[in-house]
């Protein structure tokens, strides 16, 4: 955190204070409801109820107190940072206003006019120059035009190195879904990236396959454009609800706790969407930026300026 700038401190701040908030909301929701499990556990005939109350606030207590805690930590070490920051900027010098400078009055001397006769110098006898001739410039030809972004500026973005996880030498069969099944998917990369955020094509006509990992962070979402044959992949959680937080949680509360936690785990923000490039295809973007995750408005950022 020590070598960040000014702007990335204060979303570092933003991010920690969004943690805090979440972390007050789930603690308080999970002490409201272990509240209501000790009323009921000591009530006549309610022990079973109490002990299941209980038991239902145990993942809000899982989910609060570490988002409580980081929040805490991450605001105090940001406030300590930017205040460093500011005291290491040098002051401006105080402006000094000088008076201005009256000039002293001129005084004109008058002289008397002599008589001046004037002598006409004879004409200068010039050579006759011959006129030059230029020689036509040669235009020179314009350089070809990149249809992608060679040069990404991964300082700026700060992406998080999650690695290529689709194999390559595996079919995927992608495919279009614009019938029922697989329609969530196909939809939202349809409304998304009307463009290809890769090679910048008006008419990526997205296809659609899954990536199956026996891993905590859950199945993968890869779209493939068809005309740079780019790969974006996204997790499941982040398509089908979204990843925003505590609508996320609304929509699907086993699905969107997880997604929450994993976030958490991650040093990610619970309301952001994650896309991770796999692969960059035949498009010219440099691959360096494979394997490299970023945010869902950095990615339309970066390409989609054309």
């Amino acid at each position: 955190m020590e070598n960040l700038n000014f702007g990335q401190l204060m979303e570092v701040y933003y991010s920690a204070r969004r943690k805090r908030t979440l972390g007050i909301v789930f603690t308080a929701v999970a002490a409201f409801v272990s509240y209501i499990g000790l009323l009921f556990v000591t009530g006549i005939n309610s022990f079973a109820v109490g002990v299941v109350f209980i038991f239902m606030a145990a993942p809000f207590f899982g989910v609060g107190i570490p988002f409580l805690i980081k929040g805490i930590i991450g605001t105090i070490k940001a406030n300590r940072q930017i205040s460093l920051l500011k005291a290491a900027q040098p002051k401006a010098a105080p402006t000094v206003v000088s008076a201005p400078v009256v000039a002293a009055p001129k005084v004109e001397e008058k002289v008397e006019a002599a008589t001046v006769v004037e002598v006409k110098p004879e004409p200068e006898v010039r050579p006759v120059e011959e006129p030059k001739t230029e020689e036509p410039k040669t235009a020179e030809p314009e350089a070809p035009k990149a249809t992608g972004f060679v040069d990404i500026d991964l300082e700026k973005y700060a992406p998080l190195d999650a690695g290529v996880s689709y194999n390559p030498t595996k079919d995927y069969k992608f495919h279009r879904a614009d019938g029922f099944v697989g329609s969530v998917p196909q939809t939202f990369v349809n409304r998304t990236f009307p463009k290809c955020p890769i090679c910048c094509s008006d008419k990526p006509e997205w296809t659609i396959a899954q990536h199956n990992q026996m891993s905590w962070k859950g199945n993968l979402y890869l779209f493939k454009c068809s005309h740079c044959d780019a790969i974006i992949s996204m997790s499941m959680p982040d398509v089908t609800t979204l990843g925003n937080g505590g609508a996320g949680v609304a929509s699907n509360p086993t699905v969107g706790l997880t997604n929450l936690m994993v976030k958490a785990s991650s040093g990610k923000e619970a309301g952001a969407v994650y896309a991770v490039i796999e692969s960059v295809g035949k498009s010219g973007v440099s691959p360096i930026c494979q394997g490299k995750e970023f945010k869902l408005e950095q990615l339309q950022d970066m390409f989609l300026r054309m």
